[in-house]
């Protein structure tokens, strides 16, 4: 699963998590849309989880989980959906819900939006590539429709192809260090859902010359001393690693430590 970083509500936000785990290892949500219903949405979501056992220990196999998910999605809009009748339109967002199912031993993808017909969010399946589930998410920006645009380029990148590994990746970054596109931006977060029942995600690493590097992790920039045990992509040669592995990529001191030590010489001059 891969996401940009940048929520656009009034001024553009580009250290927005989007991609949530919840918690039991074989799923997660991403979302888009109005934060407004998808940021306390998923919280409600991962509550719940936790709040119940069967969901948390996974005897509620992933299949069956996604229908709880929808049910607190529509209990959470329950008021709201009544005054999006008379308006003819639902609520401005979507999820996404991937994960893996124990019971039928594969993968699969769900997308939750709102469905007219019924008043309601639902979830449906989706498309497949080569036998793999994908599905791809987001909101209009001025009129400008980018989802269908990265579908295209995508299915471009990926002509021929008989297995998809960074080329979405790849695709995504245009999109984010495209200037012109205010609705997608900040750095790109990925985690990767495993069949052995684990949720990693990926840190991304940047190498800004001069010694400098941004490294962030759903979005975030690390400070330079923090500690980050999960694998790191690096942007520019497009490979992984681990904070471990390479020391000298990155430097683990306090952020006030180089202007301390500059003052310092100053005053022994």
């Amino acid at each position: 699963m891969i996401a940009d970083s940048r929520f656009t509500g009034g001024d553009c936000f580009d250290g927005c998590p989007k991609l949530f785990p919840l918690g039991r290892g074989d799923c997660a949500l991403a979302c888009a849309g109005a934060t407004e219903f998808s940021y306390p949405i998923v919280d409600h979501i991962q509550r719940s989880i936790a709040l119940n056992i069967k969901s948390f220990t996974r005897a509620l196999d992933f299949c069956d989980l996604c229908h709880v998910v929808v049910d607190i999605t529509n209990r959470c809009l329950m008021d709201v959906m009544e005054a999006y009748v008379d308006e003819g339109r639902g609520p401005d967002f979507q999820m996404i819900f991937a994960g893996y199912s124990v019971i039928k031993g594969k993968f699969d993808i769900r997308v939750i939006e709102y469905d007219k017909r019924a008043n309601k969010m639902f979830a449906h399946k989706t498309r497949f590539f080569n036998m793999k589930p994908f599905a791809i998410i987001g909101d209009h920006d001025e009129g400008a429709n980018y989802v269908s645009q990265y579908k295209a380029d995508m299915f471009r990148a990926i002509e021929g192809l008989n297995v998809i590994d960074m080329e979405p990746l790849d695709v995504l970054m245009d999109y984010i260090n495209n200037g012109e596109i205010r609705s997608i931006g900040g750095h790109p977060q990925m985690l990767k859902i495993t069949k052995f029942l684990q949720t990693l995600p990926f840190g991304f690493y940047h190498d800004k010359g001069d010694g400098d590097y941004d490294l962030s992790y759903f979005g975030r920039n690390l400070l330079k001393y923090e500690t980050f045990p999960y694998p790191i992509y690096d942007l520019d040669t497009k490979e992984q690693f681990y904070m471990k592995g390479i020391v000298e990529k990155l430097r683990r001191e306090h952020e006030e430590t180089e202007p301390l030590r500059a003052f310092e010489r100053r005053m022994e001059l």
